[in-house]
């Protein structure tokens, strides 16, 4: 049942990459590994969609010991981004290529616990296999440099409905531009 999700989740991306290559940017991503578009909707306004191999990292203690570990976890992810200050950056001649500036976002993410852990290997397993399904915001700074690369940082919150919780939630993007339609 998960495989067959993850297979419908990944045959709607693939169609929407595939049919609208031809007006929106397409991405490499090299720390976080996968593809990440991204399509205009409005003047300020963009819809990003990533599929990736995501690292998570924790931290936690139990009694007197601390532990952590370090895993990959396949993620898919769309978001709603308003950016901030493209009027701003263009009067003034700042480079907006390629969606550079500052933005909020409110997205959905769904991803599988694969269990790729690496740090911590003994670490309980109990819920590898598990789908997990979120609703993360906050405020991220994307920019281009050197024509085609481009940094994105994001920090917020995110609810997970799994848990019923809402946790910290920040990340960090290096990739590379492939297509730029405009």
């Amino acid at each position: 049942m998960k495989y067959s999700l993850l297979t419908i989740f990944l045959i709607l991306y693939l169609s929407i990459f595939a049919n609208a290559q031809n007006s929106h940017i397409v991405r490499v991503d090299f720390l976080s590994p996968g593809i990440t578009t991204e399509h205009k909707i409005r003047n300020n306004s963009t819809i990003a969609t990533n599929i990736s191999l995501a690292p998570s990292v924790a931290f936690f203690s139990s009694g007197s010991e601390m532990s952590s570990y370090l895993s990959f976890n396949p993620t898919l992810f769309a978001r709603y981004n308003y950016f901030l200050n493209f009027d701003k950056r263009n009067a003034r001649g700042a480079n907006t290529d390629y969606n550079s500036g500052n933005y909020l976002f409110v997205g959905l993410n769904w991803g599988i616990n694969a269990g790729l852990t690496i740090i911590s290997p003994n670490l309980n397993k109990g819920n590898v296999g598990n789908s997990y399904f979120s609703i993360p915001f906050g405020f991220g700074i994307q920019r281009s440099f050197a024509k085609r690369f481009y940094y994105n940082g994001f920090i917020g919150g995110n609810y997970s409905f799994e848990t019923d919780n809402l946790y910290h939630w920040m990340g960090f993007k290096i990739g590379y531009t492939l297509f730029n339609k405009k």
